[in-house]
């Protein structure tokens, strides 16, 4: 049996797109997400008074070519706890009762976290 391969041309197209996805940099998408998140969190944080939903922010960490979106709740430094992970998982209280959890986070980023790979995949190829 003969296998034979013939080409013609070159990789020219291939070896600027290979270069500009390893030197690119996501960071106009990933500010995005982030806003993205930080809006989905406010919008789905149950409120009471509104200070705990308008308290998420977000910060773009890079190390070692690894690039991450950390949310978190700055509402209410003066508790010792997180209030926001109070809300979701549910808490005692200090005169013996408990306040149950309602659960929000898992429904507010689900879909943050189902369209960022569609949008950086849109950056790169474009």
């Amino acid at each position: 049996m003969k296998i034979s391969f013939e080409s013609k041309g070159d990789f020219d197209n291939a070896t600027s797109w290979l270069k500009k996805v390893v030197n690119g940099n996501p960071a106009t998408i990933l500010n995005q997400v982030a806003k993205q998140g930080e809006q989905s969190l406010a919008s789905n944080t149950p409120k009471d008074t509104g200070e705990t939903a308008s308290g998420w922010k977000s910060k773009i960490k890079s190390k070692g070519g690894v690039t991450e979106i950390e949310w978190h709740n700055d509402a209410h430094p003066e508790l010792d706890v997180n209030l926001a992970k109070l809300i979701e998982l549910g808490h005692g209280t200090r005169t013996g009762g408990y306040v149950p959890p309602k659960p929000y986070i898992k429904k507010a980023m689900d879909p943050v976290f189902k369209s960022v790979g569609d949008k950086v995949a849109k950056e790169l190829f474009r």
